[in-house]
């Protein structure tokens, strides 16, 4: 069965999308020194939302990346190795022995840059899910 032209146009717009943002997170960190394949696409979560919340923990990272705690540590590990994060101890309110995750100056420089980045695209983003929206709309 073969998938008509406009909805292989709309998944390859799609793809596109996601290579340029690939290749502008791997500019961004190699701007800032870091190794870019430190950081994966669990790893921008967890970058966007420590910028973003006020208490980010490691359970937090868990629950919004499906890792297990062994592979939340890992993630952690890479993320403050390459100056991204900061996870502090004892500063959570009744938990002495609580961690929270906190962006340093890079993180906070890189998660800027990725935002101007996909806020330059998210007119480009907007068509390619309504025009495959409406494909996939106009196969049921």
């Amino acid at each position: 069965m073969a998938i008509d032209d406009t909805r292989t146009e709309a998944l390859l717009r799609l793809a596109e999308y996601s290579l340029l943002m690939r290749m502008a997170l791997r500019d961004a960190v190699r701007d800032l020194g870091a190794d870019p394949d430190v950081l994966t696409n669990s790893g921008v979560v967890v970058l966007i939302r420590a910028g973003s919340e006020d208490l980010l923990r490691p359970g937090d990272v868990a629950e919004l990346t499906g890792l297990s705690s062994g592979g939340v540590t890992k993630l952690l590990d890479r993320l403050q190795g390459a100056g991204f994060i900061d996870r502090r101890y004892g500063e959570i309110a009744n938990d002495a022995r609580g961690v929270s995750i906190h962006l340093t100056k890079t993180g906070e420089r890189l998660v800027r840059r990725l935002a101007a980045e996909f806020e330059g695209h998210l007119g480009e983003l907007e068509v390619a899910l309504k025009e495959l929206s409406a494909t996939v709309d106009g196969a049921q």
